[in-house]
Formats: C-alpha cells, structure tokens, sequence
C-alpha cells in the first residue's frame, strides 16, 4: 500500500512539474508575438457579426454616419462591399431573417449616402 501512495504522490508531482515547465516555456522562452492584428484580421464570422451589431445599433439609433464610421474598423474596403460580404456569409450561415433585415436596411442607408443604386 505504501508504494502506490509513493507512486501517486510521484504521478501528481510529475503532471505539476509538466505543467509548470509548460508554461514557463509558453510564457518565458517562446511567447506569442501578435504583429499587425486588429478587427480588419477577423475571419469572416466575427466580420459578419460585427456588422450585425453595427446594424442593430443603427436601427436604435438611425445614424447611418455612425453605423459607417463603426465598419472602418473592419478594414479599409468600401462600406458597401463589407456589407455585400458580410450578407452573403449571413445568408449562407442561414442567420436569422430579422438579423438579415437588419443588415439589408443598414445596407440601403449606406447606399443612400453614397448615392449608389441599390
């Protein structure tokens, strides 16, 4: 009985000297270097959302302004194609309709502004 107990204590030590050398190693001799990130490096998921919400706030608030200048930071393209992207991957992903409207107004606001066809 005693040598299992010796062999479980030694078990548990050795998984806390692993983890521990893990993270020293993660955090001290190689950590992750982010060069360059922001929004406009989200993939197209979290773009789309992001969009959503930006929609969502111009339709409680009404300010397409607003609405264009929160989508400059999903990167330097014309408000209009972010949005086009953006329902695309939204329909493709089969959000939910009042979501797409949401998108499909602020798209025509924009598009408003912009003296652009819709």
């Amino acid at each position: 009985m005693e040598g299992r107990k010796r062999r479980l204590v030694f078990f548990i030590l050795m998984i806390g000297v692993g983890i521990a050398a893990g993270v020293a190693y993660g955090w001290l001799m190689n950590p992750v270097q982010y060069d360059d990130t922001g929004p406009s490096t989200l993939g197209m998921d979290y773009k789309t959302d992001y969009a959503l919400m930006a929609a969502e706030i111009y339709a409680d608030e009404g300010d397409p302004v607003m609405a264009m200048a929160r989508l400059t930071f999903l990167g330097d393209d014309p408000f209009l194609e972010i949005m086009d992207e953006t329902l695309t991957f939204a329909q493709e992903q089969h959000y939910d309709p009042s979501d797409l409207q949401l998108m499909i107004d602020l798209r025509q606001a924009i598009a408003a502004i912009q003296g652009v066809d819709q």
